[in-house]
C-alpha cells in the first residue's frame, strides 16, 4: 500500500505526496486547469491548518482570504496515475496582499508546474479589507523566494472582446465562503474556450479576480478571440451586469 505524506519544514514549507486520478484529468487526460487551482488552493488551506489556523477558528478571529491574483507556468501537465510532490510557502506580503508561492514536481524532481498567488484579508461579515499587519495568528514571513513563473501583473483587456456566452453560478459552484470557488471560474474559461484551443496544451495561465459571483449570478463570458491559428494567447472576462468578475491570460505552447 503507498502512503501519501504531508510534512511541514523550517516551520512554514509545506509539502504533499499526491497521486493524480482519473477524475482530475480532462479530454486530453492531463490535470484539468479548474483540478490544479482546486488542489493549490486546498493545499494552502491544508497548510494553515496543519499549523492551527483551520478555517472555523480563522472566522473566529474574523479572518476570511479572498484569492486576488494568481499565476500559474505550466513545464509538463501531470497525467493519471501520476505521482508527485506538491511544496507551497508564504513569501513576504507584497503591496498589501499575501503571497503564497507552489511548486510541484514529479518524485525524481522534475518541474510540472510553479505558481504565485495574491490574497486579500477580509472580515467575514462586514467584507471590509485588512491589512496583511492584522492578521497576527502567525509570524509573518520576512522573504522571498522566486519560483519559474511570471509575476502576478494586472490584465489588460483587448479591444477586441467578443461575447461567448453566458452561464448562472450554481449551487454546486458556490464554497463554503458564500461565493463562487475560484476552481469553478477556470471551468467557466475552458467550456467557453474555442474547441480548437482546448485541445492545446497551456503554457501559463493568469487570472485577476475583481468581484465576488454568488449563486443565481449570470456570468457573460467574453474574450479576445485571436484572429489567426498562430496565435498563442486569448484574454477571457467574465461580467455580471455591468461589473468584472475575472480577468484571464491563457497562453499555449
Amino acid at each position: 500500500m503507498n502512503n501519501y505524506r504531508e510534512w511541514h519544514e523550517n516551520g512554514n514549507i509545506f509539502f504533499r505526496e499526491i497521486k493524480l486520478h482519473f477524475g482530475q484529468c480532462d479530454l486530453n487526460q492531463r490535470l484539468s486547469l479548474p483540478e490544479l487551482l482546486l488542489i493549490t488552493s486546498d493545499s494552502a488551506v491544508e497548510d494553515f491548518h496543519q499549523r492551527g489556523m483551520s478555517f472555523d477558528i480563522l472566522l473566529e478571529n474574523g479572518v476570511v482570504f479572498l484569492l486576488s491574483r494568481l499565476v500559474f507556468k505550466i513545464h509538463s501537465f501531470p497525467k493519471a496515475e501520476d505521482r508527485f510532490v506538491l511544496k507551497t510557502w508564504e513569501d513576504k506580503p507584497s503591496g498589501g496582499l499575501l503571497s503564497r508561492k507552489y511548486e510541484m514536481k514529479k518524485e525524481d524532481g522534475t518541474k510540472l508546474i510553479s505558481g504565485t498567488s495574491l490574497w486579500l484579508i477580509a472580515n467575514p461579515e462586514s467584507r471590509r479589507l485588512l491589512k496583511p499587519s492584522s492578521f497576527t495568528l502567525r509570524e509573518e514571513p520576512d522573504f522571498v523566494v522566486s519560483v519559474d513563473c511570471p509575476p502576478c501583473g494586472k490584465i489588460r483587456e483587448p479591444e477586441n472582446m467578443e461575447k461567448l456566452g453566458e452561464r448562472e453560478a450554481g449551487y454546486s459552484d458556490m464554497d463554503a465562503n458564500g461565493h463562487m470557488n475560484n476552481s469553478r471560474y477556470a471551468a467557466f474559461i475552458m467550456d467557453f474556450l474555442p474547441e480548437e484551443l482546448q485541445k492545446k496544451e497551456i503554457d501559463v495561465f493568469k487570472i485577476n479576480f475583481a468581484k465576488e459571483a454568488r449563486k443565481g449570478d449570470i456570468i457573460s463570458i467574453y474574450a479576445g478571440v485571436p484572429e489567426a491559428e498562430t496565435e498563442n494567447k486569448i484574454t477571457v472576462v467574465g461580467k455580471s451586469g455591468e461589473h468584472v468578475c475575472f480577468e484571464s491570460e491563457l497562453t499555449f505552447k
